[in-house]
C-alpha cells in the first residue's frame, strides 16, 4: 500500500524517471546497476513501475557489463507474467482454425 504524497518529497514517478535515465545513460556501470536495483526495490515495496522502466531494463540487457545485464534481468521479468497470461489462450479460445 502506498502512502499519500507529503509536501517536499518526490513523487514516485519522478524518482523512477531519474533512475531509468541513469540506468541506461550513465557512464559508470556501478551507477547503472544501482539504479536498476533501486527500481527493483521500489517494486518489491509495492510501488507500480512505469512502463518506461521496463524499456530501460530492456536497453540494460544489451549493456557491456555483465553486472548490469544480470541486474536488469529481474527488472525486465517483472513485466513478463502479466503479458504471458494475457497472450496465452486455451485451445478452445483460439478460434475455429485450431478446432477439431
Amino acid at each position: 500500500m502506498t502512502q499519500p504524497h507529503k509536501p517536499g518529497l518526490w513523487q514516485p514517478r519522478a524518482v523512477q524517471v531519474v533512475l531509468q535515465r541513469f540506468a541506461v545513460g550513465d557512464a559508470h556501470a556501478g551507477v547503472r546497476r544501482e539504479c536498476l536495483v533501486a527500481l527493483l526495490t521500489m517494486h518489491r515495496r509495492g510501488l507500480a513501475l512505469e512502463a518506461s522502466c521496463y524499456a530501460a531494463a530492456d536497453q540494460a540487457l544489451d549493456d557491456d557489463h555483465e553486472e548490469v545485464r544480470v541486474t536488469a534481468h529481474p527488472v525486465r521479468g517483472l513485466e513478463s507474467p502479466p503479458l504471458w497470461n494475457h497472450r496465452r489462450r486455451a485451445p478452445h479460445e483460439r478460434g475455429p482454425q485450431y478446432g477439431m
